[in-house]
């Protein structure tokens, strides 16, 4: 591949629609609660508080996911193409042991719940305090293709 055919991966890991529409129900179920309570027109305030505030807090806390040509960019981490060691795509079943009785405590996570397919990077730094990266994905395949294309540029 030219360096015009680089592959490039950007994903943003938003919420699903089950989620958003999950939070949507509690912060209706608050609002309703305290209403009752309070009366209707702080019940709404509450709401209508609540919801701006959760879509404040999910943009902010989204994660990023891309590869640039400094490395495996997660969140506000950085992983060196130096460092990055091997792959590992997990479908849903290995995704959820590697995220509970399988998880290193030290690991770096990026997972989502929602999100049933993952990838496990290994790091090979011996000063870093990070065995491997636990990322979830939407595309795992194309994450691990463009990640292998950059580790195979490191090495070239």
């Amino acid at each position: 591949m030219s360096p015009t055919q680089q592959p490039h991966y950007r994903e943003r890991l938003w919420p699903s629609v089950g989620v958003v529409l999950f939070s949507l129900l509690m912060i209706d179920s608050v609002g309703i609660a305290f209403g009752y309570m309070w009366g209707f027109q702080r019940g709404v305030q509450l709401a209508v508080g609540l919801t701006v505030a959760a879509a404040i807090g999910t943009v902010l806390y989204t994660v990023d996911i891309s590869t640039e040509d400094s490395g495996l960019k997660v969140g506000p981490a950085l992983l060196p193409w130096e460092f990055v060691g091997d792959v590992h795509l997990l479908d849903k079943a290995a995704t959820i042991r590697a995220r509970s009785t399988e998880a290193h405590p030290s690991a770096y996570f990026a997972v989502r719940s929602w999100i049933p397919q993952s990838v496990i990077i290994q790091v090979d730094d011996v000063n870093d305090p990070h065995p491997y990266w636990h990322l979830s994905t939407r595309q795992p395949q194309a994450l691990v293709n463009a990640i292998q294309w950059h580790k195979h540029q490191e090495t070239s």
